[in-house]
């Protein structure tokens, strides 16, 4: 049935007596409400995956990206090791990837690469079977990979800038290992909701994102691209997230990257009434792609 709000008091209560480092500690009630749906929405995911076993096709690719060669073999060490305790299928690959030389580039970039990589995976795949290729769009027909974003160097908590955020240890504990979970294992688990819905296609997520909704109240089959959005009023939003614009069918027409109060204004995205409604939506960094959208992002990567 989930955590209430008595049972979350109690336990910061415990932890405050009988822990120093939580004696300092203090909560409002949105820091609790937030911690009760965090954990009520991971026992959603976890039931999801659990309920859906042997229903959900598994991935053929699984793209964590690094931001240095460190980061890299630091990643591909966790994926190496949650691989061999089952935590993917055998017949996924599983690739941790930076760009040559290293250069910093945009997640879009990344994005283009993780088309390019799963494009290339599909027709290994498909002429090791002699089958016949129409078309780019036709390539990705059954194939499906997911990319977890984890370049960032972390700069806003030094700890963890050698491994990024996507790695960062929770005080949540795997049922099937009696493991710590770590950010990027609460991800994967979610994103067994997103999994069941498609056939083929890409998922991108950001690494440090942990998402308190259920996957399922979204329809994320489309041959297009899928971009999740978060409606919130633009005082959440301004110099924080980046923020998507919309036409009145939801259809996504630009977006911008942490924008302030006055661009907003001055775009006519939100009035400059503090009495009206001026909630935008906050892009979550979540999107799906099916076969036309991986084939446009294919394209600009030099496939033909």
């Amino acid at each position: 049935k989930g955590y209430t709000k008595e049972g979350i008091y109690k336990i910061i209560d415990f932890a405050k007596e009988n822990y120093a480092d939580f004696k300092k500690f203090e909560y409002g009630t949105e820091e609790i409400e937030t911690i009760i749906l965090t954990v009520n929405f991971r026992q959603i995911h976890a039931r999801h995956g659990q309920y859906r076993q042997g229903k959900i096709k598994p991935w053929n690719l699984f793209i964590v990206t690094a931001g240095n060669p460190e980061q890299k073999a630091q990643f591909e060490r966790e994926l190496e090791r949650r691989f061999q305790r089952g935590d993917f299928s055998r017949r996924t690959k599983i690739v941790a990837w930076g760009p040559e030389g290293w250069m910093a580039l945009g997640n879009g970039i990344y994005i283009i690469e993780a088309a390019k990589k799963l494009g290339l995976e599909a027709a290994e795949e498909r002429l090791s079977k002699e089958e016949r290729i129409e078309s780019l769009e036709d390539l990705f027909t059954g194939h499906k990979g997911a990319v977890i974003q984890s370049a960032g160097e972390s700069k806003r908590i030094p700890n963890l800038s050698s491994t990024g955020k996507a790695w960062a240890y929770l005080p949540m504990e795997n049922p099937r290992h009696r493991e710590t979970n770590t950010i990027f294992d609460e991800v994967r688990i979610s994103l067994s909701s997103v999994a069941y819905q498609i056939e083929e296609g890409l998922v991108v997520i950001n690494g440090d994102n942990y998402f308190v909704f259920d996957y399922d109240d979204i329809d994320f089959k489309s041959e297009g691209v899928v971009i999740v959005g978060w409606r919130a009023p633009a005082e959440l939003a301004v110099e924080k997230h980046g923020i998507l614009v919309s036409d009145r069918k939801g259809l996504i027409k630009y977006s911008l990257e942490k924008p302030s109060m006055k661009e907003l204004q001055e775009l006519g995205i939100i009035p400059r009434d503090k009495d009206a409604d001026r909630s935008v939506n906050i892009s979550t960094g979540l999107m799906t792609m099916g076969k036309k959208g991986l084939a446009q992002f294919a394209r600009l990567a030099g496939l033909e």
